[in-house]
């Protein structure tokens, strides 16, 4: 039975063979002419390319040679200029030519319209050729060119000469001679101008023979293509019918032999129908849910423990995802067991919770194979085990509870450790502060001392200044002294009145503040603090540099106040050069409605991290007993309460910057409205 099957199919591949390789060999042979047939058409584009470039070197020789006789009949020397430079044009476009069809290319001729002006450029592309023939006789054109050149140059020269000697007067028989000799040169010229003309006809006759012979030869390959197809076409319909003829006997013959075949095969499916039956009567009868998957988690079968698990009828089951119908998702969970199952093709077992039944299942995944070996998909066998996990859960949850609460106990007991040592700490933290403040506000209190002490001594020098005073006025009122000491009076004159404004500022200072405010020249306030600190600066080696704006309008403020804030600004500024020398600089400008001060210094900077707590009381970066911490608090409070503000820019080693902004007072202002009490 076998072999009666293999016959005819080997027939039938046989037929197919033949008509396949009769359509290759169709095709083929197609193909081949088609490819004989766009060589010759290409041939024929690059002779027609060739014949286009060879009448164009023709069509530029005759323009060569018409503007060569054109030179005789110019008179003027700019017009024969002019016509030399067309014929060198037309030369250099020869050689152009000619040297794409040397060595291929892409030749560019220019196409004038009758009904433009403008030039149209066509891009004929040119293969080089190998018609040794033609070649040559291109070549021979080159010696026309270089020919043509020269005879050009002589018959300028001639022309020239000639010109010369029509315009000198009396010299008629050199004017003859020079005319007899252009006549002998043109005569001359004639052979090189049929030599063009045979050259062009040449060129012409070579390229219409050349593109006839391949018209020829394209009609011919085509009838031989015609022969060809038809003497394939002839002997593949002749196997076709003979192999057809034989195959339909054959068939007849497999064809009883098949029906016997058949009732042989519907007994053994009635066998087969009866164990499948007992088999799935076997599946149904496990109370377990089993399943059956293949590769892409659908469902292959299923018994009816599976199905009453789910609620659906095992038809409706079939071919749905397993993770649509056990989870209710369009992707499989993370743990799938199947999914680990198709990745090493080994058994799994896991224990899972599903919430769609809310039931604990051990579900075990066994692979299964074909029997080329190949896996196919896996059997699920699921147990029911949620008695036995709700046991384990609730003493999971006694053991859960237990520790929670030694976990609350030990929370209670450090929380309580941790507020002891926080207060213990926070006393520690207070009393320092405590004593810091205590010595703090001795120091204030000793400097409050000394500064009424020095109110007091300048109370008393003050007194016996001015009788020194009006003495020396009135020796130089009523003596006559020499020069020199005139000049020495005047000294000590004008350091009376420097000592007289020194103590004056120094009880300006020291008086308690009014708290009344008045409008005030900010730059006469600025020098009488720095005359107060001329000399520690002096000492010091610290140059003053003063930028006052040119028109300063006046400012409602405390003067002592504003006093007291420049003083301590200068103050620091001093201290900030450390080492001795450096430059502080007071500046001031008018921005809009306020007046601003900057207190500028070269000395150390002040740290990043102190730039947030300068302003704060009692903090200090001054030795002991060298400041008490409040001047720049004390500043701020002053300032503020004038309506301004005060800012610092500073970085290390490079100096500080602090800037202090009031306002202007306004105009029909009466001081007396306002009055500040600190």
């Amino acid at each position: 039975m076998k072999s009666s099957r293999q016959y005819p199919l080997s027939s039938l591949f046989a037929l197919v063979a033949v008509m396949l390789s009769g359509a290759f060999l169709l095709m083929s042979t197609h193909f081949y002419f088609h490819h004989l047939l766009t060589r010759l058409e290409k041939t024929a584009a690059n002779e027609r390319a060739r014949r286009i470039i060879g009448e164009q070197i023709v069509s530029d020789l005759h323009k060569a040679s018409a503007q060569f006789y054109q030179l005789l009949a110019e008179t003027r020397k700019e017009k024969r200029n002019f016509t030399q430079h067309l014929i060198h044009q037309e030369l250099a476009d020869i050689r152009t030519a000619l040297k794409v069809i040397e060595s291929g290319g892409v030749f560019h001729k220019a196409i004038r319209h009758s009904s433009q002006q403008d030039e149209l450029i066509d891009e004929i592309p040119y293969l080089k050729t190998d018609q040794e023939r033609y070649l040559i006789e291109l070549l021979e054109v080159n010696p026309l060119l270089a020919e043509i050149e020269e005879k050009v140059v002589i018959l300028e020269n001639l022309l020239h000469r000639r010109d010369l000697l029509q315009q000198a007067a009396g010299q008629n028989s050199d004017l003859f001679q020079a005319q007899q000799e252009l006549h002998r040169f043109l005569k001359n010229t004639e052979p090189l101008f049929d030599k063009i003309s045979e050259a062009g006809n040449s060129i012409y006759f070579i390229n219409t023979k050349r593109l006839h012979e391949l018209d020829i030869q394209e009609k011919s390959l085509a009838r031989k293509y015609q022969l060809v197809e038809l003497a394939i076409f002839s002997t593949i319909f002749t196997l076709t019918f003979s192999l057809f003829f034989a195959l339909a006997q054959k068939i007849l013959t497999i064809n009883r032999k098949l029906q016997q075949e058949i009732l042989d095969k519907q007994r053994a499916e009635d066998l087969i129908s009866r164990a499948k039956q007992e088999w799935e009567r076997t599946f149904d009868a496990v109370p377990d849910p089993i399943v059956l998957l293949d590769k892409e988690h659908r469902i292959i079968r299923l018994n009816k423990a599976m199905a009453a698990l789910v609620g659906k009828p095992v038809e409706q089951c079939v071919g749905l995802k397993c993770h649509q119908v056990m989870h209710g998702t369009d992707i499989p969970p993370s743990y799938c067991p199947h999914s680990l199952l198709l990745t090493d093709r080994r058994e799994h077992k896991t224990v899972q919770y599903m919430e769609l039944f809310g039931v604990y299942f051990e579900i075990s995944v066994s692979p299964l194979f074909n029997r080329e070996g190949e896996l196919f998909g896996s059997v699920h066998i699921a147990r029911d085990i949620t008695d036995q996990k709700q046991a384990e859960n609730a003493l999971h949850k006694a053991n859960e509870e237990l520790e929670q609460k030694v976990e609350q106990r030990t929370i209670v007991l450090k929380r309580f450790i941790d507020e002891l040592q926080y207060e213990i700490s926070n006393r520690i933290k207070a009393e320092e502060a405590l004593f810091q403040t205590q010595h703090q506000l001795l120091h204030a209190e000793k400097l409050s001392a000394i500064g009424k002490l020095s109110a007091s001594i300048a109370h008393e020098f003050n007194n016996p200044l001015f009788a020194i005073i009006n003495i020396l006025v009135g020796v130089q009122q009523h003596e006559t002294l020499s020069p020199q000491n005139e000049r020495m009076l005047e000294l000590a004159i004008q350091e009376c009145d420097r000592m007289k404004k020194l103590i004056q500022n120094l009880r300006d200072f020291n008086r308690p503040s009014t708290g009344v405010h008045a409008a005030i020249d900010i730059h006469q306030t600025i020098d009488n603090m720095l005359l107060l600190c001329k000399k520690e600066f002096n000492d010091r080696k610290i140059t003053v540099e003063k930028d006052f704006a040119a028109s300063m309008p006046a400012i409602l403020v405390v003067k002592d106040q504003i006093c007291q804030v420049l003083l301590n600004l200068l103050t620091n500024a001093r201290d900030a050069c450390q080492n001795g020398g450096g430059t502080i600089k007071i500046s001031t400008k008018v921005l809009d409605k306020r007046v601003a001060i900057s207190v500028e210094d070269s000395g150390c900077g002040i740290e990043p991290d102190h730039l947030r707590k300068i302003f704060k009381p009692f903090f200090s970066t001054k030795q002991e007993l060298a400041g008490t911490g409040l001047g720049l608090a004390v500043s701020l409070g002053i300032i503020e309460k004038h309506g301004g503000t005060i800012s610092v820019n500073s970085q290390l080693q490079q100096g500080s910057i602090f800037t202090i902004t009031l306002p202007i007072m306004p105009e029909n202002t009466d001081p007396a409205d306002h009055r500040i009490l600190l």
